[in-house]
């Protein structure tokens, strides 16, 4: 996963302490496998949350654009409440009302790529914390603020 963004989003949330596992989908970067339109990534999904219950305790579901997309759907699929960070998910994507549960979503000031003001409304249904901050749909320059965010989204989660 060499996306500018998502290196400073684990790079911000590294330093403040949280264990990343980071990883491209099937069919994406050096990953084999092919694209399966969200379907089969759910199932790289269970992979990464296997492997990340082997590593550590606390865990927590993040992702930007298409991932952050198919981490909703693998939270909808598993009825599961793990805390959830969602960087600009396309609603077009989404199976659903997810379980209850710790859950924000990033949408930038200038989004282009997906639709904003469905997002606002899948939210709004849905309980999100909505966080609307200055950028684009890849928050060129504000890698570190959206791991904020991200770590902020998580950390309170994580609180008794």
């Amino acid at each position: 996963m060499m996306a500018p963004l998502m290196i400073a989003v684990t790079q911000k949330l590294v330093e403040r302490g949280h264990q990343v596992l980071r990883f491209n989908f099937r069919g994406t970067g050096d990953s084999g496998g092919l694209h399966d339109h969200g379907e089969g990534e759910l199932l790289d999904v269970d992979a990464a949350i296997a492997l990340a219950k082997e590593r550590s305790g606390k865990l927590g579901l993040a992702g930007w654009s298409f991932g952050a997309g198919v981490a909703l759907n693998w939270l909808i699929d598993h009825e599961s409440t793990l805390p959830y960070v969602g960087i600009a998910p396309a609603t077009r994507l989404l199976k659903g009302a997810p379980p209850s549960g710790a859950r924000r979503i990033i949408l930038g000031t200038r989004e282009q790529v997906i639709d904003s003001d469905a997002l606002r409304t899948y939210t709004t249904e849905n309980g999100f914390d909505l966080v609307i901050t200055p950028g684009d749909h890849f928050f060129h320059g504000r890698g570190k603020r959206i791991g904020d965010l991200v770590g902020e989204a998580l950390e309170t989660a994580a609180r008794p």
